[in-house]
C-alpha cells in the first residue's frame, strides 16, 4: 500500500507542483484537482458503504454507518478547498497542489485497501462471493 501512496503522490507532486507563477484562486487546475479529489472521495464512499452492506467493518474511521461516512467524505472535500484557499491567500501556490495530493491520496488508497480486504460475505447468499 505505502508504495501505491508513493507513486501516486510523486506523479502528482511532480505534474502539479511545476509552475509557482501567480494565478486565480478559481482556475482550470484548480477545477480539476478539485474535481479529482471529490471523485476519488465519492468512489471511496461508495465501496465502503457496498463493504458496510455486506456486513464488513470500517476499519480506518469509528463510523460504521454509510450517512455518517458520506458526510466525513464531503467535509473533507470542504477542508481541502479551504485549504487551498489559505495557501494560496498567503501566496505559497507550489504548495496548493501538494495540498491537493495529500488530500487525494489517502482517499484512493482507502478505495484501494477497500477493495483488496474487501469481507466475502454476504448475509443472504453466502459466505464466500467473488470480488468483481
Amino acid at each position: 500500500m505505502k508504495g501505491v501512496t508513493v507513486v501516486v503522490g510523486m506523479v502528482l507532486l511532480l505534474t502539479f507542483c511545476a509552475a509557482a507563477e501567480e494565478h486565480a484562486y478559481f482556475d482550470r487546475k484548480f477545477a480539476l484537482l478539485t474535481g479529482g479529489h471529490a471523485f476519488a472521495r465519492a468512489v471511496d464512499t461508495k465501496t465502503t458503504c457496498s463493504n458496510l452492506a455486506r456486513g464488513g467493518h470500517e476499519v480506518g474511521l469509528p463510523w460504521q454507518s454509510c450517512r455518517a461516512i458520506a458526510v466525513y467524505s464531503a467535509d473533507m472535500v470542504s477542508a481541502e478547498v479551504a485549504t487551498r484557499y489559505l495557501l494560496h491567500r498567503h501566496r505559497w501556490h507550489r504548495l496548493e497542489a501538494l495540498n491537493s495530493a495529500a488530500w487525494t491520496v489517502p482517499a484512493t488508497e482507502g478505495t484501494i485497501y477497500t477493495l483488496t480486504h474487501e469481507q466475502q460475505r454476504h448475509p443472504v447468499l453466502g459466505p464466500k462471493l467473488p470480488i468483481r
